[in-house]
């Protein structure tokens, strides 16, 4: 047995056990960051939903639906209903959109006063002549326009271009 010094105040049982107790605390530690970070890894981040697809009514045959997807994949831009009462109204750009809507920014000129405003509404067509000619009604549902209201009617055959600009013929 070795006599104890007094100036040495661990004995080297007691530094093995501490030195034990550290590894072990340690290893404890590693392995359990260990876990977390394999955890943490092994997570894949939740993609968010896809927005669902919105119905658009069309006509069953296929040049209708080619229609109505190259109508809804342009604007017409500048065109006048007919006749509202010597005034000019204007739709400076109309969008039909999917689910049978549609909204269009327009002005009303009144001589010495332009007065914007927006109207939107649904739509439909009637079976298409061709892939870029079909007839198409809508109808104003909301309308902030002066001397406007909500029920007016349009129906118009339409026709889109090569260069995709709208030709409108009102019926």
């Amino acid at each position: 047995m070795v006599p104890r010094n007094p100036e040495t105040p661990m004995t080297r049982s007691r530094l093995t056990l501490l030195v034990t107790l550290l590894v072990t605390f340690g290893l404890s530690g590693t392995a359990v960051a260990g876990k977390k970070n394999t955890k943490k890894a092994q997570e894949e981040p939740v993609a968010a939903p896809a927005p669902k697809k919105v119905k658009t009514n069309l006509p069953g045959d296929a040049t209708s639906k080619s229609f109505g997807q190259a109508l809804m994949s342009s604007t017409i831009v500048e065109f006048e209903p007919p006749g509202d009462g010597g005034l000019t109204f204007m739709y400076e750009s109309f969008t039909f959109k999917e689910g049978n809507v549609w909204q269009a920014a327009a002005y009303l000129d009144a001589g010495d006063e332009v007065m914007r405003c927006a109207e939107s509404g649904t739509w439909t067509i009637d079976a298409a002549e061709s892939a870029s000619t079909a007839p198409v009604n809508w109808t104003v549902t909301k309308t902030d326009c002066p001397m406007r209201e909500a029920g007016k009617k349009g129906r118009a055959l339409m026709t889109i271009q090569d260069d995709g600009d709208v030709s409108v013929e009102y019926r």
